[in-house]
């Protein structure tokens, strides 16, 4: 019945949830391509702005500057040629907004600085190939690392040949500012280079996502309101008049009655989740196997009520003793058994004479002294659950011929630790006295 119930309302929630997605993605794909090509036509304008910025300085740089500052035959002035004119005043307006960039590079620049390289130097030659080209864009990257390149050719005139005619005809102070082995023999009329701007679209995009973003969470948040709506309505009118009852079968089919600890069914699943976990992580992994000492002689002696109570109490102290992580559990009768994720061998042994120590050095109620024997495994790459708590039990069995009341290890992993051997060893050889019941 609760399955039922369950049942309902997931697939309500999964038809809701599809809807809502369906309906997301749509209106966050209108969002995004809408704005995308809005803030594209926006940065090609601003893109075609700052080429004309940087022809207007290149004019007013020929028209007026230039022909002054080269009369002067005593120094040489870089604000007299057009592109260090065009370059210094478009870094100047970069320093206030970054993601422009103006340079004018030539393929035979006087200045190293000025050289075409990568994508600009083709774009030069693509210009020299194709007379009639005027103009040439590229958008490069995704997303936030999307650039846009806007190039224009430059070409030699007349005026460009004062200085980058032959080396002879160069003014002097050109000469001895440059040299004479690059930037000359420029004709009218070639395409020595190229205007290109570079803007990086950072700004541009974050916008779009910030529009898709606020799509997106408006929608979310409606979506959950009348989700969260309708999931507390089917709570309160399905689920809970049955949920109590589910709990408790659940619980019924996962712990133990006597203990409250997992039963066995529900502690081989956790064994073999936490192995996996093990497996992937390349953790450690150990298991102890526990069986109270001469158990049927409570049952025999002092009644089965007595032999619960003692279950009950060795399950609470197991659940004490145990970390956060550990795993206890009621495995059979008296059998319980101990899951220590990313533990080792060493570790596990100890924590097992700890824990055989605890349930050795306090009485229980009504019985009085009670021991416990205590096996060691640890995880080997490529073995199972069942193997592993094989072994552990394989152990437990061992420490009950050696006398009970003791731990022990597997016996390979054992014999590879000299600190588990010497624990085997410190341990109470007379186990006799130690199992004696009261009389």
């Amino acid at each position: 019945m609760l399955n039922t119930a369950m049942s309902i309302r997931a697939r309500l929630n999964w038809v809701l949830l599809v809807t809502f997605v369906v309906a997301l993605g749509v209106a966050s794909a209108l969002t995004y391509f809408s704005m995308r090509n809005e803030v594209t036509a926006e940065v090609q304008t601003m893109a075609e702005l700052q080429m004309a910025t940087g022809q207007a300085i290149r004019r007013y740089t020929s028209e007026h500057v230039r022909e002054q500052l080269l009369k002067d035959s005593t120094q040489f002035h870089p604000a007299a040629v057009p592109s260090f004119s065009a370059n210094t005043m478009m870094g100047y307006l970069r320093e206030k907004y970054p993601e422009y960039s103006y340079r004018e590079l030539a393929l035979n620049p006087m200045n190293p600085d000025n050289l075409a390289q990568g994508w600009e130097a083709d774009a030069v030659r693509t210009f020299r190939s194709d007379e009639q080209r005027t103009e040439l864009s590229t958008v490069s990257g995704w997303g936030i690392s999307e650039t846009l390149r806007l190039a224009r050719p430059l070409r030699a005139t007349p005026a460009c040949l004062v200085c980058h005619g032959a080396p002879t005809a160069a003014p002097l102070t050109v000469r001895a500012r440059y040299g004479i082995e690059n930037g000359y023999y420029w004709k009218v009329g070639e395409v020595v280079g190229a205007q290109v701007v570079t803007i990086n679209m950072k700004v541009a995009r974050a916008r779009v996502n910030q529009a898709v973003l606020r799509v997106t969470w408006t929608s979310l948040g409606l979506f959950v309101l009348f989700f969260v709506g309708l999931n507390v309505a089917l709570r309160r009118t399905v689920i809970m008049p049955i949920q109590t009852t589910g709990e408790a079968w659940r619980r019924k089919a996962s712990q133990d009655e006597l203990t409250g600890l997992p039963n066995r069914r529900h502690f081989t699943e956790r064994l073999e989740e936490l192995l996996a976990q093990a497996r992937s992580g390349s953790k450690p992994l150990a298991v102890l196997a526990l069986d109270v000492d001469h158990f049927k002689r409570v049952n025999d002696s002092l009644g089965h009520a007595a032999g619960d109570e003692v279950l009950r109490e060795l399950g609470r102290r197991l659940h004490m003793s145990s970390k956060r992580m550990d795993v206890p559990g009621r495995i059979g009768g008296e059998e319980f058994a101990v899951i220590l994720p990313e533990c080792s061998y060493d570790d596990a042994m100890a924590f097992a004479e700890v824990l055989r120590a605890a349930i050795a050095g306090t009485a229980f109620e009504p019985v009085g002294e009670v021991t416990a024997s205590i096996g060691v495994a640890s995880w080997r790459p490529g073995e199972t659950a069942a193997h592993l708590l094989h072994r552990a039990d394989v152990a437990m069995y061992r420490a009950k011929s050696d006398g009970r009341n003791r731990v022990r290890g597997d016996a390979l992993a054992q014999a590879a630790s000299p600190q588990a051997a010497a624990q085997a060893a410190a341990q109470p050889a007379a186990s006799g006295q130690a199992e004696k019941l009261p009389t």
